[in-house]
């Protein structure tokens, strides 16, 4: 069903957010850090000498911290500096903006077109940012948002032919700006456990500085986000409906998933970008033109959601897509309105004789075949799956700016 014109509601949602990234006023953590990174990216190019190795900066923060709110900041004033300022320094260098995600990729590009300093060749992907920098040259500056997404092992399938995505782009700049948080890494061939970086940096012999944003702005409960950590890596003390109510954001625990949906459909009517996501507990393929489902209570019967190419295209979440299930890879990075998520038969809930409640991982449920496959020639370990489908949860939980609506297939008591 058609919510009348698109296009039209694909531009006001949007706009709204491109906003977030562009015209909001940042925080003084956030200030900070943007001044930090500045200055560190003027000074390593000003100091560079031919020969000298990558220097690092690290920026960690947890989901809704505002990390790529931050990235952008930095990449229009590099811009800025480079092309319109022309800085001593930084003028005659080309600084890159990467980030291994499509949804995130196209609304790089859309902001692109919003400043005359910023062009649609700044934009890329890690893999095709390596294969042209071969052909030009070291680049200044690389920013990587989302750098948990790098690539940690060769993949013939999308055409990348070396080990390691982040050892490569090393090679190929002089400065290089990345943004990362371990727990949303989501498959074997993207593995940045909460250590692994950082022993990388060390073990290719590039100094690094590090920085941390800690204050989280996508929930508007600091509580829930919160409880949603906890309920994914330790133990809650049940849902988290007072908590919720104090910071007005709206929790709600459904026993049926065709309720939630319904539920999920009338805020999308009022606040558009409101969506149904699940972990990765039902059969999907991208190739073959199959229509893959997801089931729950109710009658819930509705299809994960279709990719859809190409650079112009809207965003998952504000094109006609509320009959559609987007998965974990669908949402991150991204923002909802309201999220209702549908924790699968990969997680059972355990309600334990002290009211509290842990998540126990069923790794013989979990359906993302691609993502937990075999890496040169191994197994992942049950424990790194485990990781990834708490990982996974986590993303969907943390996506709902005003609303988060669950639903739990499967729980179990303990006596």
């Amino acid at each position: 069903m058609k919510r009348g014109n698109e296009d039209d509601i694909y531009k006001e949602h949007q706009g709204e957010y491109i906003d977030r990234l562009c015209e909001v006023s940042l925080s003084e953590e956030q200030e900070k850090v943007r001044d930090v990174i500045i200055d560190f990216c003027k000074q390593t190019l000003v100091g560079y000498q031919d020969g000298d190795k990558a220097k690092v900066f690290i920026v960690e923060g947890g989901a809704g911290t505002g990390k790529s709110v931050v990235m952008n900041t930095v990449f229009n004033e590099m811009q800025r500096l480079t092309r319109q300022v022309k800085v001593d320094g930084l003028k005659d260098e080309d600084h890159y903006l990467l980030v291994n995600h499509p949804e995130m990729i196209r609304l790089y590009l859309r902001i692109s077109k919003r400043y005359p300093y910023l062009r649609k060749g700044d934009v890329d992907r890690p893999t095709s940012f390596v294969n042209r920098a071969d052909k030009k040259g070291k680049a200044g500056v690389v920013i990587i948002d989302e750098a948990h997404l790098l690539a940690t092992c060769k993949n013939s399938w999308k055409g990348w032919r070396y080990e390691n995505h982040l050892i490569e782009i090393l090679k190929r700049a002089k400065a290089v700006v990345l943004v990362y948080d371990h727990r949303q890494c989501l498959r074997t061939d993207q593995w940045w456990d909460k250590d692994t970086m950082t022993q990388l940096l060390t073990s290719e012999g590039i100094e690094y500085s590090k920085a941390e944003l800690k204050v989280q702005w996508r929930m508007q409960s600091e509580a829930v986000c919160e409880w949603a950590r906890k309920f994914c890596y330790e133990k809650v003390q049940g849902w988290p409906v007072k908590e919720a109510k104090e910071a007005g954001f709206d929790f709600r625990y459904f026993d049926n998933a065709q309720k939630m949906y319904e539920k999920i459909v009338e805020m999308d009517k009022r606040c558009g970008s409101s969506r149904i996501i699940s972990t990765y507990d039902s059969p999907y393929r991208i190739s073959g033109g199959k229509t893959y489902y997801v089931d729950g209570r109710g009658g819930f019967h509705q299809p994960w959601d279709k990719y859809v190419g190409g650079p112009d295209v809207p965003p998952w979440s504000v094109r006609d897509t509320i009959h559609e299930v987007g998965s974990c890879y669908t949402v991150q990075g991204i923002d909802l309105e309201y999220a209702g998520v549908i924790v699968g038969k990969s997680v059972v809930v355990v309600e334990n004789p002290d009211k509290s409640m842990h998540i126990e991982v069923d790794v013989s449920q979990y359906c993302d075949n691609a993502g937990v496959a075999k890496r040169n020639g191994q197994y992942p370990s049950p424990r790194a799956v485990e990781d990834i489908i708490r990982n996974s949860l986590y993303v969907l939980l943390t996506r709902g700016r005003k609303g988060l609506y669950v639903y739990v297939e499967r729980f179990a008591r303990r006596k």
